[in-house]
């Protein structure tokens, strides 16, 4: 459990970071004409790499949510939990700004990278996650005689 929330975390955020240095990267050359095949590629990319990293950070979400269910660990709920609650009002606070009347022009980066913060909690859980068996605290109990 704990390689596959590390691996799914850690792939989350490189394709995060990877959607951020494309549209960062993007806004230093001039847009190629309508209906450009490299347009069209530089597009598909975009979308790809945004559904990919969301498809990797609810997987490591969900894992890192069913781990620390088990082992009872109710501080890691609450931070996986509140960093859902940050990305999804920060998702919805940046489309209250852009669809307001004083709305800037273009966007910078996908609103969606807010979403990286579970994904770094998943990591956080995945690096100080025990990794003894189900429980760290369903060890042997001996019989005192």
């Amino acid at each position: 459990m704990k390689r596959s929330i590390l691996l799914l975390s850690l792939l989350a955020l490189v394709f995060w970071g990877g959607m951020v240095g494309l549209s960062l990267a993007l806004q230093g050359i001039p847009e190629p004409p309508q209906g450009s095949p490299v347009g069209l590629l530089v597009g598909l990319a975009y979308a790809g790499g945004q559904i990919v990293s969301l498809g990797l950070t609810i997987a490591a979400g969900v894992l890192v949510l069913l781990a620390s269910a088990q082992r009872n660990q109710r501080g890691w709920l609450v931070a996986l939990l509140a960093s859902g609650v940050f990305s999804v009002g920060s998702l919805f606070a940046l489309a209250w700004i852009y669809l307001g009347p004083s709305a800037p022009g273009q966007l910078t980066v996908t609103p969606l990278v807010s979403f990286a913060s579970i994904a770094g909690v998943s990591l956080l859980y995945g690096l100080l996650m025990p990794s003894g068996g189900a429980s760290s605290s369903s060890g042997r109990q001996e019989t005192a005689r």
